[in-house]
């Protein structure tokens, strides 16, 4: 008999004591469709982790019953042990390192967004398709009634991506510094202005480490960046596709249309799309 039952969501497990931030949080993750637990201590987390098997734990770092730091020790060994994502109200680069050192898996910050909580989820997902749809979804909220002109803006960025990883790499081995921040400041930039949000957050931290002459940390925020750079080259004609049948179906509910689905191959015109702006001038 086949099993027809709907998958389930992803389950999130909020950790956090300060009633009002957890109230928040769950109604955030309840809206974006997740199946949220609830508990108020490190040690209650430790006892639902041990008990059911979630997609991902958020955890205040300050908890009744200490450090939530000390509570991975207790959390990674499980066979079930998801992303864990600290949350907290600021971060400095010194203290972005020790939380990745202790464990965890990223951060947020209060109050915590919907588009980067679906970012950074999306970075962590071992889900190809998951990735695909949560990152199309944001960079359609993004660019909004610019989609059709984004669609080029992104095939440019991604063409181009390749050759700003190797020039950020050649000027890092050879100790020039102002060169890789300056490649690095523009990769940020054009990131955030087209949508992609997790590219535009880890190299903003290496932008941050290069200028600040933090050399322990600089080769683990370039891992972060190439990491996060590859995975958009390796989903990048999917994603493309995915975009201009978005377009597509966008310019038929503004325009009442009747046409056929353009080729997947084409990028949808931007017709009567407001004018774009210039990514470079924006950057300035």
């Amino acid at each position: 008999m086949m099993n027809d039952r709907l998958p389930r969501a992803p389950r999130v497990l909020v950790v956090e004591d300060d009633e009002i931030s957890r109230i928040c949080l769950v109604a955030l993750l309840t809206r974006m469709g997740y199946e949220v637990e609830e508990a108020i201590t490190g040690g209650q987390a430790v006892e639902f982790m041990r008990r059911h098997c979630f997609d991902l734990v958020v955890m205040d770092l300050h908890l009744p019953d200490g450090p939530a730091e000390d509570r991975l020790a207790e959390l990674q060994p499980l066979d079930t042990s998801p992303p864990i994502f600290a949350v907290t109200t600021r971060v400095t680069i010194e203290r972005t390192g020790e939380l990745f050192r202790a464990g965890f898996s990223d951060y947020l910050l209060k109050p915590v967004s919907a588009e980067t909580l679906t970012a950074k989820m999306a970075a962590h997902s071992g889900n190809p398709g998951r990735y695909l749809r949560q990152l199309s979804h944001q960079i359609t909220s993004h660019l909004e009634h610019h989609l059709p002109a984004g669609i080029r803006l992104i095939k440019k960025f991604l063409a181009e991506l390749p050759g700003q990883l190797k020039a950020v790499q050649s000027a890092l081995n050879q100790n020039r510094r102002e060169e890789a921040v300056e490649i690095v400041h523009k990769l940020h930039g054009a990131a955030g202005f087209i949508g992609f949000s997790e590219l535009e957050r880890v190299a903003d931290r290496l932008e941050e480490t290069l200028q600040e002459a933090e050399t322990s940390l600089q080769k683990a925020a370039w891992e972060e960046v190439e990491k996060e750079a590859q995975r958009l080259l390796a989903s990048g004609d999917d994603l493309l596709e995915i975009l201009n049948q978005e377009a597509y179906h966008l310019s038929l509910l503004s325009e009442g249309s009747g046409k056929c689905s353009p080729d997947r191959n084409s990028s949808v015109d931007s017709g009567s799309a407001r004018p774009f702006p210039d990514p470079e001038k924006a950057n300035r």
